[in-house]
C-alpha cells in the first residue's frame, strides 16, 4: 500500500471531486486522495496513482467501503496532512 494522510486535514484542505466511477484528471501539483469509510472508521489514502486508484475504487464497488469521497489536494499542503491513523466516527 502506498501513502496515508490525516483524513480530517485533507477533509479541511482539500478540494472535493464529485466522481469516482472512473478516476478524473489530476492538474499538475495536485494528489487524488480519497476518504475511505467503512461505517465504523475512516483512512484517506493517496490514489494519486492509477493501481492505487484502482485498488481502492475497486474495495469500495465489492461493498468493503460504505463511502469513497475523493479529494484534490495541493502538493505543498499533503505536508500539513500527516497520518493520524483510523478516524472512528464514534
Amino acid at each position: 500500500m502506498g501513502t496515508y494522510l490525516g483524513v480530517r486535514a485533507v477533509e479541511r484542505l482539500g478540494k472535493p471531486v464529485y466522481s469516482h466511477s472512473s478516476r478524473p484528471e489530476i492538474p499538475s501539483g495536485q494528489r487524488l486522495i480519497a476518504v475511505m469509510d467503512n461505517g465504523l472508521y475512516k483512512i484517506a489514502p493517496d490514489v494519486t496513482r492509477p493501481s492505487e486508484y484502482k485498488e481502492f475504487y475497486d474495495c469500495y464497488a465489492q461493498g468493503q467501503w460504505i463511502e469513497m469521497h475523493l479529494y484534490l489536494l495541493e502538493e505543498d499542503k499533503v505536508a500539513q496532512c500527516p497520518d493520524e491513523g483510523r478516524v472512528y466516527k464514534f
